[in-house]
């Protein structure tokens, strides 16, 4: 009977052989076809093997061995995933053994110990597989990712008025894996690579390849400050029905430099900020900036209520030949602060101690408006009194006489006294 150990590993020599003879008279003795005598043989290279056993009286009997090896321990990578993300370990391969002898162990150099290996990141990975004698075989994969997937905001318009959502943006990916989809925090377009109708404000803009890698990218859109209007240098109409009026608007915001429209034929330069010549009234001035961007304001212009130079008192001469007139100008309206020039002369709102005649008095108010007023002083005609009838006395010594005044001119009525003290007529 022999006994014998196969090879463990293709192309080893570690077979053995053991030969156990029984019956003859002990005392044996081995030849084998290798030219060894003992009864076991170790290191034995693949094949047939024989021997010759011999007991003590010379009797012989021979028995043959083949030691086998298993078939060359190889592997083969079935299967390999890349990473999906630059930076990402989300490879995978899986090596598939054939020979040697079953069952399989296996070492991945990232410490994995499955045939599959699933946590792999880019680059050249190792795998040994152990067989159940100890035998050894090693395969790689190279496992690659895609170009780190960047994104960037270029072409960004700002908005070119205040308040409004005509910003735009556009969005440049690289690397990653074709196929991008977008996702815009803001706008008319939030899946586009372009977007349009954004306001002002942060925004960002994720991008996702084909293998759901992202990467995100952030972006202001601004706007101009608000284009607001005031007014200053604002004059009023001096005089009522006047045209000296004037305005200044002034502009801030926006962006500069500004056009300005009071309206045709406004004033002395309706297309300037400053514009005079103009009449009581409101007038809106619309302001354009540079990015065609408007504001409308509006101011008004008044005028002082109309200067009346009225006579409120007069005093006609008392006699004839007398310089004994008076008269005095209220004025009303205009602007407060009046001067007065008579044509006597007189600066003051009333003239006294006036002869017969008319006169005429011009006021002037703080704005130099004026007004004129006239009134004419006038005298009494010349008092005269004449008798018109007379009765003489008819005795000596009596007093029975009479006389009778005719009166003319003066001014009625009239007063009369006598020598005798009678005030009758």
């Amino acid at each position: 009977m022999v006994d014998s150990g196969n090879i463990t590993c293709n192309g080893a020599c570690d077979g053995s052989a053991a030969v156990a003879p029984s019956g003859g008279t002990p005392g044996y003795s081995y030849t084998w076809d290798n030219g060894a005598t003992d009864s076991s043989l170790t290191n034995l290279c693949p094949g047939t093997y024989s021997v010759t056993i011999t007991d003590a009286n010379g009797c012989r009997d021979s028995a043959e061995v083949t030691i086998a090896e298993p078939p060359v321990l190889t592997s083969q990578m079935t299967d390999s995933t890349n990473a999906s993300c630059n930076g990402d370990c989300n490879g995978s391969g899986t090596v598939t053994p054939t020979g040697g002898t079953p069952p399989y162990s296996f070492t991945w150099d990232n410490g994995e110990t499955d045939s599959i290996a699933d946590s792999l990141c880019a680059g050249l990975h190792k795998v040994t597989i152990t067989d159940t004698n100890s035998c050894t075989t090693t395969d790689s994969v190279t496992i690659t990712e895609p170009p780190v997937l960047t994104v960037s905001v270029t072409d960004t318009s700002n908005l070119s008025c205040y308040g409004d959502s005509n910003g735009t943006a556009t969005v440049t990916p690289a690397g990653g894996t074709p196929g991008y989809d977008y996702a815009w925090s803001g706008g008319d377009n939030p899946n586009d690579s372009v977007n349009t109708g954004i306001p002002a404000g942060q925004f960002e803009v994720t991008v996702t390849d084909t293998n759901g890698c992202n990467a995100t990218d952030t972006f202001p859109i601004t706007e101009p400050p608000q284009l607001t209007l005031s007014f200053t240098d604002t004059t009023n109409v001096s005089c009522n029905g006047g045209s000296d009026g004037a305005a200044t608007v002034t502009p801030s915001g926006g962006t500069s430099p500004y056009s300005f429209n009071w309206g045709s034929g406004t004033g002395n330069s309706p297309s300037d900020s400053a514009n005079d010549g103009l009449a009581a009234g409101t007038y809106p001035v619309t302001v354009t900036d540079d990015n065609s961007c408007t504001a409308v304001d509006s101011i008004t212009i008044t005028e002082p209520p109309v200067l009346q130079a009225s006579m409120v008192d007069s005093g006609n001469i008392t006699c004839n030949g007398a310089c004994d007139g008076s008269a005095a100008v209220a004025p009303s309206g205009g602007t407060p602060g009046y001067s007065y020039n008579w044509s006597n002369g007189s600066t003051d709102s009333t003239i006294s101690g006036v002869c017969p005649g008319a006169y005429s008095v011009t006021t002037k108010d703080a704005n130099g408006c004026q007004d004129s007023a006239q009134v004419t002083i006038t005298e009494p005609p010349v008092l005269a009194a004449t008798i018109v009838d007379t009765t003489h006395l008819l005795c000596y010594e009596e007093c029975n006489g009479s006389a009778s005044l005719g009166v003319t001119g003066g001014t009625y009525p009239y007063s009369f006294n006598w020598g005798n003290g009678e005030t009758e007529v």
